[in-house]
C-alpha cells in the first residue's frame, strides 16, 4: 500500500508571504510535492501577540523555537511600534504566482492576531464578519471564491464552522486527528468536510529533548502511515525560512521511499463522492495555539473548553477489560507521545513501561472511561511501591505503601488519540485523587512522561526530578518525577 502525504502551508505574516512562500513553492516543485497554501489576507499585527506572554508555556516555546530568529525583529514589531502592513495588498502578486505554479490556495484568516487571540470570545456575527473579510480579499486577489480554509492558531468552534458552511467550502483543515470527518459540536453536525493534520508540526518538535534538528526529518518520516492519508502542516515562517533545510531533508526522504504526494482538494472530492461513508466525529470547541489529537505538541492545549463537553464517569476496570486496555495503550502511545519520544523509544517502552498492570485492576484502583461501550481512556492510582510500568516480567507482588509516610502513586494514564484533550484524563485524575484522599494518603507521586506533564501540573503537581527509565538494549526513556501534597478531602468535580 502506497503512503500518501498531503502538505498544507499556513502563512501567518507579511514576511512569510514575501520570503517563505516562494522558498516553499520552489522546494515543493523540486521534489514533486503538491501543497495547499493558506494565506493570512489582512493586516499583519504579529507584534501584538506579545500578550501571549501571560499564557502558560509561552516562554518555553519561545526559548525552544527561536522566535526572533525565525520571524525577524521587523515582523515582531508589526502592529505595535511599526505600522501593520496589509498582507493581501502588498503580496497579491506573490499569492497569484503560487496559484499559477499549480498549488492549491485558500484562506488562513483575515487578521491572524485577532482570530488566534480573540475568536473564541466572538459571537457569530463577529466571526462571520471576520471570515467574510477574508473571503472578500481572497476574491479580490484570485478572482474566485475560496474553496478551503484552515484556522489560525487551530482556533475552531461552532461559530466558525457555521461561517464555513455558509461559504460553501469544499473542505477545511482546522484540527488534529487521524482521518477526515464531518464535525459535530453541541449536537449539531456541520456540512464542511474536515481534513485534519495527522503529524506534529515542526515547531512542536524543535528544541525538545531527543529531537535535535538533525533527527526531526527522520522522525517525521517514521510517523508516516500507509493505512490512512497523512497531512503535514508547514509554516511559511519556519520551513520556508529558518528551518528550510529540515523540510528539504524530509521531502528527499519521502521521495526516496516512494511516498505519493497528493492534493488535499483531490482527496476531499474523492471522499465527498460518497458522503455517507464519511464519519461524523465530535470536535472539541476550543483549540488554543495543540493537540493533539494525534501528534499534537503540548505547547498546544486542544481542550474542548468553550462549549459543553461530555461528563465522563470513570468506572473501576475489570479483568475482562484487559484485552481492550492492551489494544488502547499502543495506539495512545504512538500518537500522543510522538512529539516527545523517538519511534524506537516508544516501541521499546510499549508492554513494559507502557503496559497494563493487572495488580492495579485486582486492587480496584484502576479506572476506565467509556464512550458508547468502548474504552477511550484509562488510568489509576496505586497503594503499592512501583512508580511506573506494566506487570510484564514482575515476579513478586508489589509491596504495599504506608499512607502515614509514603506518597500514593498515580499510574498508567492513556487516552485514545481521538478523545485526547476532551476532559477524559482530568476525569480520571479527579477520581484517583478522591480515592487517594479517602485511603488516608496525604501525598502523591507520579513518574510522568514528557507528554503528561501539563495535565499533572494543572492539578498542582510539581517536577522534583528529571530522570530516565532504563530499557532493553541500553535505551533510555526520559521521564519526570512529580509530587503533590494533598491539603484535605477531594470533592467530586
Amino acid at each position: 500500500m502506497s503512503v500518501r502525504l498531503a502538505l498544507k502551508v499556513d502563512v501567518d505574516t507579511d514576511r512569510g508571504t514575501r520570503v517563505g512562500v516562494p522558498n516553499l513553492a520552489a522546494d515543493c516543485a523540486e521534489f514533486g510535492a503538491a501543497a495547499c497554501f493558506l494565506f493570512s489576507l489582512g493586516p499583519d499585527q504579529t507584534g501584538r501577540a506579545i500578550t501571549r506572554v501571560f499564557r502558560p508555556g509561552f516562554f518555553s516555546k519561545v526559548s525552544r523555537t527561536s522566535v526572533v530568529e525565525m520571524y525577524g525583529v521587523r515582523t515582531l514589531l508589526n502592529g505595535t511600534l511599526l505600522p501593520a502592513p496589509h498582507i493581501g495588498r502588498r503580496n497579491a502578486g506573490a499569492m497569484r504566482a503560487t496559484r499559477d505554479a499549480g498549488f492549491e490556495v485558500g484562506i488562513h484568516c483575515y487578521n491572524h492576531y485577532r482570530w488566534q487571540d480573540f475568536m473564541q470570545g466572538m459571537d457569530l456575527a463577529a466571526v462571520r464578519a471576520e471570515f467574510t473579510a477574508a473571503r472578500a480579499e481572497f476574491r479580490r486577489i484570485f478572482g474566485v471564491e475560496a474553496d478551503t480554509a484552515g484556522a489560525a492558531g487551530w482556533q475552531s468552534n461552532s461559530r466558525s464552522r457555521e461561517a464555513y458552511d455558509e461559504a460553501g467550502l469544499l473542505y477545511s483543515s482546522d484540527t488534529r486527528g487521524t482521518h477526515p470527518f464531518f464535525p459535530r459540536i453541541g449536537g449539531r453536525v456541520f456540512r464542511t468536510l474536515e481534513m485534519p493534520s495527522t503529524l506534529p508540526t515542526l515547531d512542536e518538535l524543535m528544541g525538545r529533548p531527543g529531537f535535535p534538528d538533525s533527527s526531526i526529518a527522520r522522525h517525521l518520516h517514521g510517523l508516516l502511515r500507509a493505512d490512512r492519508l497523512n497531512v503535514f502542516t508547514l509554516h511559511a515562517e519556519i520551513e520556508g525560512m529558518g528551518r528550510r533545510a529540515i523540510l528539504r531533508e524530509f521531502l528527499a526522504q519521502c521521495r526516496g521511499s516512494g511516498v505519493t504526494f497528493v492534493r488535499l482538494g483531490d482527496e476531499a472530492r474523492s471522499l465527498l463522492s460518497d458522503r455517507a461513508s464519511i464519519p461524523v466525529c465530535e470536535q472539541g470547541a476550543r483549540f488554543r495555539g495543540g493537540t493533539l489529537p494525534p501528534g499534537a505538541g503540548r505547547d498546544q492545549d486542544m481542550s474542548g473548553a468553550g462549549e459543553a463537553s461530555p461528563v465522563w464517569r470513570p468506572r473501576p476496570a475489570e479483568e475482562r477489560d484487559v484485552p481492550a486496555l492492551e489494544a488502547l495503550i499502543p495506539v495512545s502511545v504512538r500518537a500522543l507521545q510522538a512529539p516527545h519520544y523517538s519511534p524506537a523509544q516508544m516501541e521499546a517502552a510499549i508492554g513494559t513501561v507502557f503496559g497494563v498492570d493487572r495488580q492495579l485492576v485486582r486492587d480496584g484502583t484502576y479506572f476506565v472511561v467509556e464512550h458508547e461501550g468502548r474504552i477511550i481512556g484509562c488510568g489509576g492510582w496505586s497503594m503499592r511501591a512501583a512508580l511506573c510500568g506494566g506487570d510484564q516480567g514482575r515476579d513478586a507482588e508489589d509491596p504495599e505503601l504506608d499512607p502515614r509516610r509514603d506518597p500514593a502513586r498515580i499510574r498508567a494514564f492513556f487516552v485514545h488519540p481521538a478523545w485526547a484533550r476532551r476532559g477524559v484524563g482530568r476525569s480520571l485524575m479527579a477520581a484517583c485523587e478522591r480515592e487517594i484522599s479517602g485511603a488516608g494518603f496525604r501525598a502523591v507521586a507520579i513518574m510522568s512522561t514528557l507528554a503528561g506533564e501539563p495535565l499533572y501540573a494543572s492539578f498542582g503537581y510539581r517536577v522534583s526530578e528529571r530522570c530516565a527509565v532504563e530499557m532493553a538494549g541500553g535505551m533510555r526513556l526520559p521521564v519526570l518525577r512529580m509530587d503533590k501534597t494533598l491539603s484535605g478531602p477531594i470533592q467530586p468535580p
